[in-house]
């Protein structure tokens, strides 16, 4: 046994009982220093949502990568002078290439990002690390009656959330009755291909579809605005021009309500995917049929299990800090937004929204 070898010791970085080692000048386990030696050669600097208050254990010690990298340092006293520098980049990471592109210097931000912009900021590898992660491959559920996984339920709706989808002007910003119409054309046809993919209504009769694609149609066109709204830091506020004012009324009502409650919630992408889900079954299944009350019943309790799989890998949270949080992001379903929703077909109907542009039947 080499002298630098420690047997049944505790890794300073992780606390896993190994043989540890000095590595880079902090005594660690394998894993530890293969993750600071990869973080420095690199030049990644990773980001915490939590303010560097994970809790870095064995059984966690992959969740946050900041926090990981600070008990590096900070807990063992590793040294990023004492990591050489890759001389070839033929096993670098492609998205590292393409951020140093033009510069071997650029640092590579990675990881939750806490400013302001945060939420724009679309992450599509987390939900697929869960998968990936044998700490959550027991927790991984599946809906028979969806015949889809609750995480892939969820990936379903962030697809549809992610900012880079939204093509037009919010919603929220528009200046005229004429931009409504554009923007409400636009937002039904993607509401209508989702309401078509969505799990679970093959087993919903035609009115009950017809329902749902009401619910998708209002959630695409004002929930999801409202969302990039709260969070956008560049927003004009400029009035709509004087041929509505009851637009312009709604839209401050809008903005003063729903807005400044997911305003207050912070929801990041994954957050918002799951709110919205939660106001289209529960829109949805006002007057439905039993059948269609069943299906979004599923849907509540599929996505609040993949948010519950996303905090419990990503955050360190205690399950009590977790039902709050779910509770939170589902409160509203059956209250404001039901209240905006009615409003909205009010409006449709005062300015003369043509029938075909939105929630057609009512």
């Amino acid at each position: 046994m080499s002298r630098s070898e420690f047997p049944n010791s505790k890794c300073l970085i992780c606390g896993s009982i190994c043989t540890a080692k000095f590595h880079f000048g902090g005594l660690s386990c394998n894993a530890c220093a293969s993750f600071f030696r990869r973080t420095v050669s690199l030049n990644i600097r990773y980001l915490c949502k939590n303010s560097n208050n994970c809790i870095t254990s064995p059984g966690q010690r992959t969740f946050c990568k900041a926090c990981r990298y600070e008990s590096c340092v900070d807990k063992a006293g590793m040294k990023r002078d004492f990591v050489q520098q890759r001389r070839s980049t033929n096993a670098t990471p492609k998205y590292i290439l393409n951020s140093t592109s033009g510069s071997s210097n650029r640092e590579v931000v990675r990881g939750f990002i806490t400013d302001s912009n945060s939420h724009l900021v679309t992450q599509t590898d987390h939900l697929r690390n869960i998968d990936n992660n044998e700490h959550c491959k027991d927790m991984k559920k599946y809906s028979d009656l969806l015949e889809i996984s609750h995480m892939n339920l969820l990936r379903f709706y962030v697809k549809q959330v992610e900012p880079e989808k939204k093509e037009l002007k919010n919603i929220l910003q528009i200046k005229s009755i004429n931009d409504l119409m554009i923007t409400c054309a636009y937002d039904n046809g993607s509401a209508m291909e989702s309401c078509v993919h969505c799990p679970g209504t093959g087993k919903l009769s035609q009115e009950d579809v017809r329902l749902l694609q009401k619910s998708f149609q209002f959630a695409h066109t004002w929930l999801d605005s409202t969302w990039q709204y709260s969070i956008a830091t560049d927003i004009d506020e400029s009035e709509v021009s004087g041929e509505s004012e009851n637009l312009s009324q709604f839209i401050s009502h809008i903005k003063s309500t729903l807005g400044a409650c997911l305003a207050n919630l912070k929801l990041d992408v994954y957050e918002f995917a799951a709110f919205k889900s939660f106001c289209v079954w529960s829109i949805g299944a006002q007057g439905a049929t039993e059948s269609m009350k069943v299906v979004a019943q599923e849907h509540y309790e599929a996505v609040a299990s993949a948010l519950k799989m996303y905090y419990k890998t990503f955050t360190s949270m205690s399950d009590s800090e977790i039902a709050t949080r779910i509770e939170e992001i589902s409160f509203g379903r059956s209250s404001d937004v039901q209240m905006i929703y009615d409003e909205t077909i009010k409006l449709y109907n005062k300015i003369g929204i043509p029938k075909s542009l939105f929630f057609e039947g009512n």
